[in-house]
């Protein structure tokens, strides 16, 4: 089985899956898992991520609007580097 991912917004959710699949005694798997990548909890790390990276005022508006790109804002701290 793979649960979809608003599941992972929490930790409490990994830890919620963990317990199924020890429960039923079968692998149930987050898409991370069944990708084979580690799992990330953005949503529910996003307070402290914006702490340590925090994004200009006017970043989301100027995003949805196609006036900024994540790389340029990332640099070397974007997924898979």
């Amino acid at each position: 089985m793979i649960l979809e991912h608003h599941l992972m917004r929490s930790l409490e959710g990994a830890v919620w899956l963990d317990k199924l699949a020890d429960t039923v005694g079968r692998k149930v798997y987050c898409a991370a898992d069944f990708m084979g990548v580690p799992r990330q909890f953005l949503e529910a790390e996003r307070a402290q991520m914006y702490e340590e990276m925090p994004v200009p005022k006017s970043w989301h508006d100027d995003y949805a609007k196609g006036r900024a790109d994540p790389d340029d804002y990332l640099g070397d701290r974007s997924v898979g580097h």
